[in-house]
C-alpha cells in the first residue's frame, strides 16, 4: 500500500471531492476526504499528508464571491500550518473553486495572506462547461509528465483571471504562470472560445515562486480516464499525466 497521502478538504458546497479522490486513489496516493469541521478541530493532522487539496465545486454556495467564505477559513484558522507544510516541501492544489479560494486566501501568488489577484465572472456573464485547450508554459512538480498542449473542461462562472497591472507584469516577469488557453495548436489567442472566459493574457492556472502550490480553474480529474474525452480529442492522457507529475515528485522526496 502507498505511504503517500493526500488531504481532501470538503466544505458546505464542494462536489468534486469524489472524482479528485478516484483519480488520486488511481495514481497511487491514499487520499481522504476531511470535512471542514473535522479540519478546524484537528488541521494539525495535515502534516501526516503530502499533499492538500481544495476541489471544485460551489464552497458556501459561492455568498459573497465565489470561494471567499472558505478563503476565510483558510486564513483564519489554516494559513500558518499549511505555511508549515509547504515549508516542508509538500504540495498544495486547488482545482477551479480551489484555485479561487487559494487566491482570495493570499496563498496564490505569493503565500503571504493578501489578496493580489482574482477569479472574476466570465466575460461572456454566462457559465461555462465546455472542453478547452491547455498550453504549458512552465514545468512544475504538476506539469512534469504533461504534453506541450492538452484538452481539458472547464466548468466556471467566475474563472476569468484578473490582476492589476504591476501584479500581472510581476506574475509574468517570475513565471508564475503553469497555464494559458489555447487552440489546439498551441496558439494563445484572447477571443472566445479559445479563452473561454476572458481571461487577462489568457492565464488558466498559475502557481507560487517554487511551483509547489498550483491553482487552475479546468479540472484534470474530469480528464482522467479515456471515456472522459470527446471523440474529436486524440490526446487522452491529461489528467494522468497530470498527477502521475504530484506523485512521481512526492515519492522520491518522502
Amino acid at each position: 500500500m502507498s505511504s503517500l497521502k493526500a488531504y481532501i478538504i470538503f466544505a458546505p458546497g464542494t462536489n468534486c471531492e469524489r472524482e479528485t479522490r478516484y483519480a488520486l486513489e488511481q495514481t497511487g496516493f491514499v487520499a481522504d476526504i476531511v470535512p471542514l469541521k473535522d479540519a478546524i478541530n484537528n488541521f494539525k493532522k495535515i502534516h501526516d499528508y503530502h499533499l492538500f487539496v481544495i476541489p471544485g465545486g460551489f464552497s458556501f454556495g459561492d455568498d459573497i464571491k465565489a470561494g471567499k467564505v472558505l478563503a476565510l477559513y483558510l486564513k483564519n484558522f489554516f494559513f500558518e500550518e499549511l505555511k508549515k507544510f509547504y515549508e516542508d516541501g509538500k504540495l498544495i492544489l486547488g482545482i477551479c473553486n480551489g484555485f479561487q479560494v487559494l487566491v482570495r486566501a493570499g496563498i496564490l501568488p505569493f503565500f503571504d495572506g493578501k489578496q493580489w489577484a482574482s477569479l472574476e465572472l466570465n466575460s461572456g456573464g454566462a457559465f461555462e462547461d465546455r472542453w478547452v485547450f491547455l498550453k504549458k508554459e512552465r514545468k512544475t512538480p504538476f506539469t512534469e509528465f504533461m504534453n506541450d498542449i492538452s484538452p481539458i473542461p472547464i466548468a466556471h462562472a467566475e474563472g476569468r483571471f484578473t490582476a492589476g497591472r504591476e501584479t500581472l507584469e510581476k506574475i509574468e516577469r517570475e513565471n508564475l504562470v503553469v497555464f494559458k488557453y489555447c487552440d489546439e495548436k498551441g496558439n494563445i489567442k484572447n477571443e472566445y472560445p479559445v479563452n473561454p472566459n476572458g481571461s487577462l493574457n489568457g492565464i488558466a492556472g498559475i502557481c507560487d515562486k517554487n511551483g509547489q502550490v498550483l491553482g487552475l480553474m479546468p479540472h484534470p480529474e474530469r480528464a482522467f480516464e479515456e471515456h472522459h474525452f470527446p471523440e474529436s480529442v486524440s490526446i487522452r492522457n491529461t489528467g494522468k499525466s497530470f498527477f502521475k507529475g504530484v506523485f512521481e515528485y512526492i515519492k522520491q522526496r518522502f
